[in-house]
């Protein structure tokens, strides 16, 4: 199995100059640049999951709302038809009462 470390960068020719950059770099220097490309890859993420609950949350509402006048405009065309509001659709039904 092929081993990966500190030593793989010394020994590969091109890597030497690499590794001795950034090994003589203080940690302080690679902590904030780790953190800087952290807010580079995950303020843009956050924004974007930001403005897709915003817009999920408007839509929903919106055809909430939809339906509501829907629901209402049916209901009101119903009673101007004949039928009540405790109306199920059913008309000239007899109900047989057997004892």
């Amino acid at each position: 199995m092929w081993r990966f470390d500190s030593e793989t960068f010394r020994t590969v020719p091109g890597f030497d100059g690499v590794y001795r950059r950034v090994v003589g770099r203080p940690s302080w220097v690679t902590k904030w640049a780790l953190i800087a490309a952290a807010i580079v890859v995950l303020v843009p993420l956050m924004l974007l999951a930001l403005a897709g609950l915003v817009i999920g949350t408007v839509v929903f509402v919106l055809l909430g709302l939809i339906a509501q006048v829907i629901t209402f405009v049916r209901s009101g065309l119903h009673s101007l038809s004949g039928g009540g509001s405790t109306s199920t659709g059913r008309r000239n039904v007899r109900v047989i009462h057997r004892d």
